[in-house]
């Protein structure tokens, strides 16, 4: 463990060996009973668990990090890398994000729409 690290803050008694999956941030509306949104719990932002950068979808922000399982805890690209190590986290490979950090449904657009295009051209050759 980094000795003097201003932004570590006891974050060993929770977050250490946790699985993490890297992820965009996307704002939460939570639902109330009624199936109104619930203005005063509307998530548009996270803070990274050890240097408190902001994590949203508003230009100037950063737009993704790693995350635990249940999005509660978020943790910036760079503080990922300086402590991924002494943490021993473990990344999980989530539906949402490849190893490359696509995103597998916008890759899997792509590919669809790139297979009907060659299929029309196919159809049009003929």
């Amino acid at each position: 463990m980094k000795e003097n690290d201003w932004r570590l803050m006891g974050q060993e008694e929770y977050l250490m060996g946790v699985p993490l999956k890297r992820k965009k941030f996307r704002s939460k509306l939570p639902l109330c009973l009624d199936g109104e949104i619930n203005p005063r719990k509307f998530n548009d932002h996270e803070h990274c668990d050890f240097c408190t950068v902001k994590i949203s979808e508003y230009p100037g922000d950063l737009h993704e990090g790693f995350c635990t399982l249940d999005e509660y805890i978020w943790i910036c690209p760079e503080c990922y890398e300086d402590f991924k190590d002494d943490f021993h986290w473990r990344l999980v490979e989530t539906p949402e994000m490849n190893e490359s950090g696509e995103s597998l449904s916008a890759h899997q657009s792509k590919r669809d729409k790139e297979e009907k295009q060659i299929t029309e051209e196919t159809i049009q050759e003929r």
